[in-house]
């Protein structure tokens, strides 16, 4: 899947294919489906509003993995534009925010998920064609310990591995950048 999407979005880029309308797929897009349970059942859901919705992840890889999803249809982080930046960001803020919640409902013998200072370690982030496996943007939204251990290398933020695996808070930031890059440019014509 995500090396046809990855594809896709080359010759998007190129300019050899027309971008994606991002209408809902719920007939061929398990995420879409799922977002459409939402409107049936939100309390299933960690979080519903009209732009996003978040859900836990059927094979956690963390102490609590949640999916934070666009209810529009997006293939990846590689086909936002500068014009996403607001809901790069909102993601990460609602990630952030249902991450929290599940930290703070956790036993409060259990501390293994904080640092020495007592702050939690979280990872947010997307994973990027080829190496996605549903084709409708998802950020990851962890709440750190990884379970087993292993699985932090699927999800690093090492340097090595952001051709794979890129941080929500860097794409939010890239996103920004070139909105404001645009609005001075367009702001001096």
């Amino acid at each position: 899947m995500g090396l046809a999407v990855w594809t896709r979005e080359l010759f998007q880029t190129w300019g050899l294919a027309p971008e994606d309308d991002r209408a809902p797929r719920p007939e061929t897009c398990v995420f879409c489906a799922k977002i459409a349970e939402a409107e049936k059942d939100p309390s299933a859901f960690a979080y519903v509003d009209k732009e996003i919705v978040v859900f836990r992840d059927w094979k956690p890889a963390a102490r609590a993995h949640f999916l934070v999803c666009p209810r529009k249809h997006v293939t990846s982080a590689r086909a936002l534009t500068h014009r996403d930046a607001q809901l790069a960001r909102r993601m990460l803020d609602v990630g952030e925010r249902v991450v929290g919640d599940a930290n703070a409902n956790a036993r409060a013998d259990e501390n293994e998920n904080e640092t020495n200072d007592g702050t939690v370690k979280t990872r947010f982030g997307y994973h990027l064609p080829p190496f996605n496996s549903v084709d409708h943007l998802h950020m990851h939204a962890f709440l750190l310990p990884f379970e087993p251990a292993w699985k932090e290398r699927k999800y690093s933020v090492e340097p090595w591995a952001r051709f794979a695996f890129e941080p929500a808070g860097e794409t939010a930031h890239r996103l920004e950048r070139e909105r404001e890059a645009r609005e001075t440019k367009n702001s001096r014509l």
